[in-house]
């Protein structure tokens, strides 16, 4: 039987490419009936969800390329693996052949071109759940543009312009070959712009979380808003990060798990995931576990942790001493992150300690103490973990505490860039501290202009 697949790419370079799938129908539909029915819109809703999981996405490459960029010399990680695709972003000679740009790219825009097959088609869905999937659908898409904006254009620059290219904005559905447009780079500014509307129209129309629901399969409302109190913070928006992060920390709905081991290599979402994607023995596409973990059978041990991370720390933080290990797989005898090392586990994307991050450094640049003191929120990550309660904090000392909580979590990068701190010798804006557009995307679309350097 024909299959249409729901992760159909927009992408103009797979115009010529076909696959047929026979396998689990949430991935799946009958073409005849493709998207016609509400069952159909919400098995391509379960197949976006799928489309974040991949490894190129969340599973893996919006963590990795993110760390991996930031890297200075080896003083917090060292990329010893054989990809050289990885290599050459470890070491900042990468280029527009690179392999790893390119499948993010296009897996990014699958996840999108499957969100708005979704919003198009909600005309069959009934009225009690059309909200509820046009929000979710809408909070994927601007999931996506958010992490492709950051990794793909140069950084946006509070108080200026930001007129600069940032990436192809796509609101309707491909589904023909024959249709496949070539749409020119939209504005960093304009990027933003789409993003914040996707994620403001979302928190509109997703159910409110409420503590029973805080942890399912679909997003609900907090999810979009601690999503735009990223966006907010990575815009220099200080005051709506502020109240956003305030959010979701006085709801009610999420805890900080008492041990910071908990946080992590779970079999299902703990109490302080805001959001997290489900993986399991039967659908686990993640790569985080492959390339950070070293145990026997488990990993690749590419990931290197260096001394100069661990020296951080202080030696009582549960956060060096529970979340690293040596590895005694493939490399024994090296440094691992204990953030990855389940192969099957549930991947944190969002964490209730990274709205209270937010909120302390928000209220710390805006001399504010919305919902909590800055010195209170920092104590109460660093006594979480058995780390020595401050007495005061500087805007410095909550970076600091930001770089050590989300270690190896993918925000890096993004943080050099908003703060317009150096990765050794390279500036915040250097041209190879983003990713360059895909050479053949530029190939077969005329319309795409390259990033500088590449």
């Amino acid at each position: 039987m024909k299959k249409l697949i729901y992760t159909l790419s927009l992408l103009w370079i797979l115009a010529s490419c076909t696959n047929e799938l026979d396998i689990d129908p949430q991935n799946t539909i009958d073409a005849g009936t493709a998207l016609t029915t509400e069952a159909g819109v919400q098995t391509a809703l379960i197949g976006a969800y799928n489309d974040l999981q991949d490894s190129d996405v969340f599973g893996a490459n919006y963590n990795m390329i993110s760390e991996l960029l930031a890297a200075d010399a080896a003083t917090e990680v060292e990329f010893s693996g054989t990809f050289a695709s990885l290599a050459d972003l470890y070491d900042k000679q990468h280029t527009k052949f690179n392999a790893e740009a390119a499948a993010t790219w296009i897996d990014s825009y699958q996840a999108i071109n499957t969100a708005n097959n979704v919003i198009a088609a909600l005309g069959v869905v009934s009225d009690d759940n059309r909200d509820s999937f046009d929000g979710q659908a809408k909070l994927i898409r601007a999931l996506c543009y958010f992490e492709l904006v950051r990794f793909f254009a140069k950084p946006y620059e509070a108080g200026q312009a930001n007129s600069q290219a940032g990436v192809p904005l796509i609101l309707a559905p491909t589904t023909d070959a024959s249709a496949i447009a070539k749409p020119s780079r939209a504005t960093v500014a304009e990027v933003y712009a789409r993003i914040i509307q996707d994620l403001q129209e979302a928190e509109t129309k997703l159910p409110a979380t409420t503590a029973a629901s805080a942890r399912g399969l679909n997003f609900t409302r907090d999810v979009a808003t601690a999503v735009l109190a990223k966006v907010y913070l990575q815009q220099g928006n200080f005051s709506g990060a502020r109240d956003l992060a305030n959010t979701v920390i006085t709801n009610g709905n999420y805890s900080l798990v008492s041990d910071i081991a908990l946080a992590f290599n779970n079999s299902a979402a703990s109490s302080e995931d805001i959001f997290a994607l489900r993986q399991t023995d039967q659908d686990n596409v993640q790569d985080n576990v492959a390339f950070y973990a070293s145990t026997p059978g488990v990993g690749r041990g590419d990931m290197d942790i260096q001394t100069g991370h661990l020296g951080l720390y202080e030696a009582t933080d549960d956060r060096l001493t529970k979340l690293f290990y040596t590895g005694t797989g493939t490399k024994a005898g090296r440094t691992r992150s204990g953030k990855w090392r389940t192969q099957f586990s549930w991947i944190p994307v969002i964490r209730l300690s990274e709205m209270y991050l937010i909120r302390a450094e928000t209220n710390q640049r805006l001399g504010s103490s919305t919902g909590a003191t800055p010195l209170a929120d920092i104590n109460a990550i660093r006594i979480r973990s058995n780390a020595s309660a401050k007495t005061a904090v500087t805007l410095a000392d909550i970076l600091m505490e930001r770089r050590l909580e989300l270690a190896w979590e993918g925000s890096r990068l993004h943080d050099i860039h908003r703060t317009q701190a150096n990765v050794g010798t390279r500036p915040y804006n250097d041209n190879f501290l983003i990713l360059p557009i895909p050479n053949r995307e530029v190939l077969v679309n005329s319309n795409l202009t390259q990033n500088d350097g590449f």
